[in-house]
C-alpha cells in the first residue's frame, strides 16, 4: 500500500504542472477570442476541456491521498489539529481550497461555453 501511496503522491506533484499549462492555455484562448472577437471554436473547447480533464483527476487523486494517508483523522480530533499549522493546512485548508478552485474553473468553463460574442 505504501508503495502505491508513494506513486499516487508522485503523480498527483506532476499532474499539478499539466493543470498549470492547461490552464495558462486556456486563459490564453480565451483572451484571444475576447480580444479579436472570435466565436468559440473546436480549439477553445478543447482547450477547456483539457483543463478540465486533469483538475478533475487531480481532485481525484487528492482524494485518494487524502484518505489513505489519513489526514482526514483531522475531524476526529479538530480542536489538536487546528492547532498544528502542518495538520490543519494538509487536513483542512488545502483540501477545501481545492475543491473551491475545481469548482469555479468548472463553472468558468460552463459560463464561457453560453457566452455569446458580439
Amino acid at each position: 500500500m505504501e508503495k502505491l501511496n508513494i506513486g499516487i503522491h508522485h503523480l498527483h506533484n506532476v499532474l499539478r504542472w499539466a493543470v498549470l499549462i492547461a490552464g495558462v492555455w486556456a486563459i490564453y484562448k480565451a483572451y484571444i477570442g475576447v480580444t479579436k472577437k472570435r466565436n468559440w471554436d473546436q480549439g477553445d473547447n478543447k482547450a477547456g476541456m483539457w483543463l478540465i480533464l486533469f483538475c478533475h483527476l487531480q481532485l481525484v487523486l487528492g482524494f485518494v491521498l487524502y484518505f489513505s494517508i489519513g489526514y482526514n483523522s483531522v475531524f476526529s480530533n479538530m480542536a489538536d489539529a487546528m492547532k498544528d499549522p502542518e495538520r490543519r493546512f494538509w487536513g483542512v485548508e488545502h483540501i477545501f481550497g481545492m475543491i473551491i478552485a475545481v469548482g469555479m474553473i468548472q463553472y468558468g468553463r460552463i459560463a464561457s461555453k453560453k457566452q455569446v460574442v458580439i
